[in-house]
């Protein structure tokens, strides 16, 4: 790997117990970033449910699981959305699934955006608020880590007062890759102590 143990520490341990939304570009970002939340969940043999809204994790798992041992991945657990599944579907399963695992990985907000919206979009803002609200909670009461990743072409979401995705999480952090760097720096919140974070772009994490 082109990181060490500390590094992952460092990146994952000031997210703990909080909901932290991660904004990316596009989907070559967002497996650069996969891969460093996978090996920094695993470092430190957290169980881990990532919820894979739009298959991004199954369709790159083999990319993804290069560098994690067989023990490590079976501390992972994958839930997809059956076709036709709903927003309160998807819900559901992360609270039932929540008690068991100290950390979740939603993969995307943008699409449980889009499920919570099918069967009646004027409310899919206020109920996509109050869940990450009781995350939130669940992360203070029960230790819980939720990191979230949010395309870019993100849009306000109706609520009572006029929001967008970026003020959901108590963390927002924007995730770029370019000159060989896969760069994070806080935008909301704090996590680390210059809020930014980066590690070299390599094989091994792509």
């Amino acid at each position: 790997m082109s990181f060490g143990i500390e590094q992952m520490r460092a990146f994952l341990n000031p997210l703990r117990s909080r909901v932290t939304t991660f904004f990316v570009d596009d989907r070559a970002t967002n497996r650069f970033l996969a891969t460093l939340m996978l090996s920094s969940v695993a470092v430190d043999g957290d169980s881990a449910i990532i919820v894979d809204t739009d298959a991004f994790y199954t369709s790159n798992s083999i990319r993804l699981a290069e560098s994690l041992s067989q023990q490590e991945l079976e501390r992972f657990r994958l839930y997809v959305p059956e076709t036709g599944a709903s927003g309160e579907d998807v819900a559901m399963e992360l609270f039932r699934v929540n008690e068991s695992h100290s950390i979740s990985i939603i993969d995307n907000l943008n699409t449980l955006f889009h499920l919570l919206s099918s069967d009646n979009p004027s409310s899919a803002g206020r109920k996509l608020s109050f869940l990450m609200a009781l995350e939130s909670f669940s992360g203070r009461v029960n230790n819980a880590t939720v990191l979230i990743t949010v395309y870019e072409r993100e849009k306000p979401i109706r609520t009572r007062h006029p929001t967008s995705f970026s003020e959901l999480g108590e963390i927002s952090i924007r995730v770029r890759c370019s000159n060989g760097q896969l760069s994070l720096k806080c935008e909301r919140g704090k996590a680390w102590p210059d809020n930014t974070l980066s590690f070299p772009l390599t094989r091994s994490l792509g």
